[in-house]
């Protein structure tokens, strides 16, 4: 989700069954790699950003099984809405 008023990207993902110290992230311009393992449990995955952020910028939840990382959009790359022409 992009707050264009905050000027920052928030990813939400539910893992439960880990516990804090179990989860790594890396945090790039255009994506975020999350990855978990506790006992049975493992996660792995790369989520693609539909904006670039500034990867320094990351801040992490993670409470009840549920991370949160919110990052900050680079400047001037907010999404711009454009009104568009029928012809």
């Amino acid at each position: 989700m992009v707050d264009e008023k905050e000027g920052k990207i928030k990813v939400v993902a539910e893992m439960p069954g880990v516990e804090r110290e179990d989860i790594h992230l890396k945090a790039l311009e255009d994506s975020l790699s999350i990855r978990a393992e506790h006992g049975e449990r493992k996660y792995d995955t790369t989520v693609p950003l539909t904006i670039k952020v500034e990867p320094s910028s990351a801040n992490a939840t993670y409470n009840n099984g549920v991370l949160e990382v919110k990052l900050k959009l680079k400047e001037g790359l907010a999404p711009k809405s454009f009104n568009v022409k029928i012809e």
